[in-house]
């Protein structure tokens, strides 16, 4: 089934504190424009430089705000599986439909032992997505490590990022369900069989973009392409920030090591996001 989920993104106030009451206003505006799910503390969200405790008040939070309108997906992965065990039983016994995992970075561990990790994560009973991105945790795995994977009990699905359509080919063909990772190639992983999406661009194009997700609005996708390609000229989500304060809907604060984007991309930002009206996209 065609599913629109956003990853979203945390928003801080100038002074880099977490803004919580804009958190609340974005997941309402995600709501209101028809995401089927909502992704919180992915990369995103900039899980990283955030402390234990702030995680904890997002979760309730989201929760809290969503009270059961969408499925709530936490990010709960790290490079550690103890700690990433806790957090999924943390997030289950708060009340997070799914949860989603990383494959585990800097370590660089061998196949089995992150299959082995995952076994251990889904053991807490959450379902959950194995989220596969060589390109933040330097570990690219092979279709048959995925597979397997895929066929750990509680593991739903898995997020692709690496952006190897061959890779996506063949987990497809192996009946694997797929979430893309990445805006810029969704309709080429949509031929290839991808049903669902974690979106990015979907924080400021929430309705637009579950068309797209649904099997519609491909000329529109065409358009919105030069923001998604400006959007990923650097580290996300550095982009996505600027434009979202662009549009109003939150202040371009992150904390370091991130920080704003080059002007060079601020202009290249504008210069697209100034001839795409949401509402002349949205009403396509």
């Amino acid at each position: 089934m065609r599913k629109s989920y956003v990853a979203l993104v945390t928003p801080f106030g100038r002074d880099g504190s977490v803004d919580f009451d804009t958190f609340r206003k974005l997941i309402h505006f995600q709501i209101e424009n028809g995401t089927d799910g909502i992704v919180i503390l992915g990369t995103t969200g900039e899980k990283p430089t955030l402390t234990n405790d702030e995680q904890l008040e997002l979760i309730d939070i989201a929760i809290e705000t969503i009270s059961n309108r969408v499925p709530i997906i936490v990010n709960t992965g790290t490079n550690c599986t103890r700690e990433s065990v806790l957090m999924t039983q943390i997030a289950q016994e708060k009340g997070a439909d799914y949860a989603m995992a990383v494959v585990p970075y800097y370590n660089k561990p061998q196949p089995r032992g992150i299959i082995a990790h995952f076994t251990e994560v889904a053991k807490v009973g959450l379902p959950f997505i194995c989220y596969h991105h060589p390109g933040r945790t330097g570990t690219l795995l092979s279709w048959e490590s995925l597979l397997e994977i895929s066929k750990i009990p509680n593991i739903i699905g898995i997020k692709e990022a690496s952006g190897d359509l061959e890779l996506i080919k063949t987990l497809a063909e192996k009946q694997v369900n797929l979430f893309s990772g990445h805006d810029d190639l969704f309709l080429q992983q949509r031929e290839l069989g991808v049903e669902s999406s974690i979106s990015v661009i979907a924080n400021i194009y929430p309705a637009f973009w579950k068309k797209v997700v649904s099997g519609g609005s491909y000329d529109g996708f065409k358009k919105l392409k030069g923001l998604i390609d400006a959007i990923g000229y650097e580290s996300n989500p550095q982009g996505i920030k600027y434009a979202m304060q662009l549009l109003g809907l939150c202040q371009n604060s992150l904390r370091l090591p991130l920080i704003s984007v080059e002007k060079s991309t601020q202009d290249a930002i504008r210069k697209v996001i100034r001839v795409q009206d949401p509402q002349e996209i949205l009403c396509r």
